[in-house]
């Protein structure tokens, strides 16, 4: 345990010394995250889960901004019912983290089972006052038979070395797009409805150029979109999203706070800057 807690506290070093504890507690989860893509990947059974969502985005493609959970498809109906003690025991004894464990909820949002992992080690870390304060790694896995074109990745990523199955950027961009179109989310006591992360994702993917998987825009949606459809959609909503929606959630996601204070400042403009590459 010991060797493992100063690998983590050396990259958390290097990674943030000014940050302030959320953003911190963040960069932590990235390292861990490694962790568990390691495992999963490089297993016999877990490596044929497709990795996909805004942590794909960033250990694959370069997304600039950090990211909580990781999120998988199970398109090829893998048995999980050892996940859960699989994780944990890999955690145990080849980490020795001895208290680690993990959680298995139901099917969250009716396809997809949620993995919780569990940490006791902020304090060892300088992270928090309280012995036991955990840190909370989510593995969220969908059941749901998805529209999607695949790749394979190699990944050296914080000690870590795997190949990782995942959705290429044209689906990431549609699934980012239905997400922005159609999830409602709450955050809070704030009343704010909207994930501030789905709008930067998307301006970041629209920077770039990536055209979004037609198949996916068309199938997976509650209603079915072409891409120009789903950009005039856009355009609408984020017309009506105010900075402050996008904030909340965006800023502890981003060491450089000066950078997502100006981003924000500019989102709008940036939007309308790429719209027009997506409506010809």
């Amino acid at each position: 345990m010991a060797r493992f807690i100063g690998q983590l506290q050396t990259e958390l070093n290097q990674a943030a010394v000014e940050a302030n504890p959320a953003v911190k507690r963040m960069v932590l989860k990235e390292i861990i995250q490694s962790y568990v893509l390691s495992y999963i990947y490089n297993h016999p059974e877990y490596k044929k889960l497709n990795f996909y969502g805004g942590t794909c985005a960033r250990v694959i493609y370069g997304l600039n901004r950090m990211s909580e959970d990781l999120d998988l498809d199970n398109s090829a109906g893998l048995d999980l019912s050892d996940f859960a003690q699989d994780l944990t025991t890999h955690f145990q004894g080849r980490l020795g983290i001895d208290q680690a464990e993990v959680k298995k909820q139901g099917l969250a949002r009716g396809d997809i089972y949620r993995f919780t992992l569990k940490l006791p080690i902020l304090e060892q870390l300088g992270l928090s006052n309280l012995e036991q304060e955990k840190i909370h790694i989510k593995v969220e896995i969908s059941q749901h038979q998805q529209s999607f074109q695949s790749q394979v990745t190699p990944v050296v990523r914080h000690n870590n070395s795997f190949v990782i199955q995942h959705f290429n950027q044209a689906s990431l961009l549609s699934g980012k797009i239905l997400a922005c179109l159609e999830r409602r989310f709450v955050k809070g006591q704030t009343g704010v409805e909207v994930k501030g992360r789905d709008f930067y994702d998307l301006i970041w993917y629209m920077e770039q150029k990536i055209m979004p998987y037609h198949l996916k825009l068309e199938k997976d949606g509650q209603q079915s979109y072409t891409v120009q459809s789903a950009f005039k959609k856009l355009e609408q909503r984020l017309d009506k999203i105010k900075r402050r929606d996008l904030a909340i959630d965006l800023t502890n996601l981003f060491v450089n706070q000066d950078f997502i204070k100006n981003w924000l400042d500019n989102y709008q403009f940036f939007f309308k800057q790429y719209l027009q590459y997506y409506l010809e």
